[in-house]
């Protein structure tokens, strides 16, 4: 290590030295991308949980499926973009782990990163090789907010392979000086060369990658641009128009929208979601952006370098050596340089690093719902119920409720979190089901038929998500659908992930077709709905009473009747239920229960029949000392709200006066 250091400080050694050591003509550069990359890997693995876009299935942006098999393949042969829309799918799989993930996107980050250099190498501006490092930024800005754009980010890197392809098999003309000044006008072979190459490529590249296409011919006539070779560039910038039409809509009958985007997020499809619109246009944006600067640049460059300049005669200033100096590279021997890169990487590595904590930090109420998401899917109680925020929409709420209740502490802890009447049964009849997680919440209860009608819909908007399916896979199995159930199943044996789980189950099939040893699948049976409610809206107090009136022993159902009195404020509907507290194995009377008879008591004062239950001293005070706080205030209960807070804000007798919950969280 010792020596190392005193190679890159050493004004002994030369340049062969140093490429002997492996780091190659610019040892500098190489160590700072690796740097780079190595903390963008671990920033990826350790900061973010990168599985959550796997298990979001399109509440954020589209995830592609993927299936193994020739009739899958072959629905990605027929159209422009169709194959790295499949390489991309097949990648998208391995965002189930973090770690892979991680990876996946250090990879493509760093190929995008090696094709962008060797682009601003081919067209000589050594001052500009700090660009190769926009594009990986701005994918650690999306992963930052949790989007991924599997094809386009594919697509892209095909395009800047095949564009490098292009800059080595048609090099400088032979009338070009090693910097690309034109000497003499290109010859008539090397012309037809080189257009012959860009045909070939441009028709490859554009049943390959569809629209990303267009950066590929761009980026090509820049190239020419700088090379002086204008009609080249005049033909370059034609053929991006062009290609996609005839290739596109001509030959292949695509849509004229598609044919230009086609495995780019496009802005005609982002209509129909505010969302969707508002990522595209942070995408297109810095795109355009990006784009503009580098005209700018390049425009600059050619400036400066204009043969018809007159060199600076006094100081001996040769631009034609400019672009071969040693500008933007790290050259050993001399200390000034070595304190310009450890400048410029630290620059670079704060850039990236601030970029990357403020987007991840402005979209930290997405992360959390997208990690109570993951832990719902999951069933990740305990963990689900510590990751919760005081602030929670009413679908993050309603995974709350089922994560209290699967905790036991649903009558007993519920006023700890935010709390909404509508949140404890979501139906689906409004037609959002991007955050589809609470439609577990209907399988639980035995609403069977609810639950895969909604998941039946997610299917139709997000794809054959592997999540999807193994849940229409066991309500067809608690159903007794053999058939419907051997179809998911067989669709999940061709995931990379899922397939072991469908063999499992296809397996137990063919030897008990009941399932009468699978404890979920016959208490899902147990629980399951019988009646069928019409198609309209039904308070959730009669679903959860016609479902216990079918089985007297659903807990859930239960539960939720009781806490559908406590959200509505009707601790008189309460009381009349708790005899049948004694029903389910002795459980003891929750806190909020105990609270909402308490309210009952001093309101009515009558009796009320606690079935053998007990209050506990301690709950009855708390109540004494709710209304003396607010006594104090002169029966203001507004103007007691603070104290009131101060002491009961995870109790009943605190929702019960002002409506809301989760202050003491």
């Amino acid at each position: 290590m010792t020596g190392f250091f005193r190679t890159l400080s050493g004004g002994a050694l030369n340049q062969r030295r140093i490429a002997e050591m492996g780091f190659g003509r610019d040892p500098g550069g190489a160590i700072q991308t690796s740097i780079f990359f190595i903390l963008f890997y671990l920033y990826l693995w350790f900061c973010l949980d990168l599985h959550l876009i796997y298990y979001s299935a399109g509440m954020i942006a589209p995830f592609p499926v993927f299936f193994r098999g020739e009739a899958f393949f072959q629905q990605f042969i027929y159209y422009p973009g169709g194959p790295v829309e499949y390489f991309a799918a097949f990648l998208a799989q391995f965002f189930y782990y973090s770690w892979t993930a991680a990876l996946l996107v250090t990879l493509q980050a760093g190929l995008l990163c090696l094709c962008t250099g060797c682009f601003l190498n081919a067209i000589h501006v050594p001052r500009l090789r700090c660009l190769r490092f926009i594009i990986p930024i701005f994918l650690l800005i999306l992963c930052s907010q949790y989007i991924y754009y599997f094809a386009a980010t594919t697509s892209i890197s095909a395009a800047l392979l095949f564009l490098c392809l292009y800059l080595k098999i048609t090099p400088p003309s032979r009338g070009e000086s090693s910097d690309g000044k034109t000497a003499a006008s290109v010859g008539r072979g090397r012309s037809i060369q080189a257009a012959s190459v860009f045909l070939i490529l441009s028709i490859l590249l554009y049943y390959i990658a569809g629209g990303a296409y267009l950066f590929f011919a761009v980026l090509c006539a820049i190239s020419e641009l700088i090379r002086r070779r204008y009609f080249h560039m005049f033909l370059f910038l034609v053929s991006a128009v062009m290609v996609p039409y005839v290739q596109g809509v001509l030959i292949f009958s695509v849509n004229p929208a598609n044919a230009y985007t086609a495995s780019l997020p496009a802005f005609w499809k982002a209509f129909y979601s505010d969302n969707l619109l508002s990522l595209y246009t942070l995408v297109y944006s810095i795109c355009i952006i990006t784009l503009i600067i580098l005209l700018v640049l390049m425009r600059w460059y050619l400036f400066r370098h204009d043969p018809t300049r007159k060199k600076n005669t006094g100081t001996g200033t040769d631009y034609r050596s400019t672009s071969d100096s040693s500008a933007g590279k790290f050259i050993p021997g001399r200390r000034v340089e070595i304190y310009k890169w450890v400048v410029h990487s630290l620059l670079l590595y704060v850039i990236a690093g601030a970029a990357a904590f403020f987007f991840h930090h402005i979209n930290s109420k997405r992360e959390n719902q997208l990690t109570v998401h993951y832990y719902a899917c999951r069933r990740m109680w305990p963990q689900l119920l510590d990751t919760a925020g005081r602030k929670a929409d009413i679908h993050v709420v309603n995974v709350i409720n089922r994560a209290l209740f699967y905790t036991g502490k649903l009558g007993s802890e519920m006023f700890l979190h935010p709390q909404h009447s509508d949140a404890l049964l979501i139906t689906g009849q409004d037609g959002d089901f991007m955050f589809w997680s609470v439609f577990d919440t209907p399988l639980d209860l035995g609403l069977v038929n609810l639950a895969q009608r909604n998941f039946s819909e997610c299917l139709e908007s997000y794809g054959e998500h592997p999540l999807f399916l193994k849940r229409l896979a066991l309500i067809a199995m608690v159903k007794r659908d053999i058939g419907a159930a051997k179809i998911y199943l067989g669709a999940l044996t061709k995931t990379l992930f899922h397939a072991d789980w469908a063999r499992e189950y296809l397996a137990r099939l063919q030897v008990d077709p009941e399932l009468l040893t699978d404890d979920r699948i016959q208490h899902l049976r147990s629980v399951c709905l019988q009646f069928e409610f019409p198609d309209i809206y039904i308070p959730g107090e009669m679903i959860y009473a016609q479902l216990i009136t079918e089985n007297r022993k659903n807990q859930m159902a239960f539960e939720y009747l009781m806490t559908s009195y406590l959200l509505g404020r009707q601790p008189e509907k309460l009381v009349e239920y708790i005899g049948r507290m004694e029903e389910f194995n002795d459980i003891p009377l929750p806190r909020h229960y105990q609270e909402a008879i308490c309210i009952c008591d001093y309101i009515n004062s009558k009796p009320i029949d606690l079935a053998g239950y007990g209050i506990d001293p301690h709950i009855k005070n708390q109540l004494f000392d709710c209304n003396r706080l607010i006594s104090q205030y002169g029966g203001n209960k507004e103007a007691a709200i603070h104290a009131v807070y101060k002491g009961h804000g995870d109790s009943y007798f605190f929702y019960y006066l002002y409506g809301f919950s989760g202050a003491k969280r």
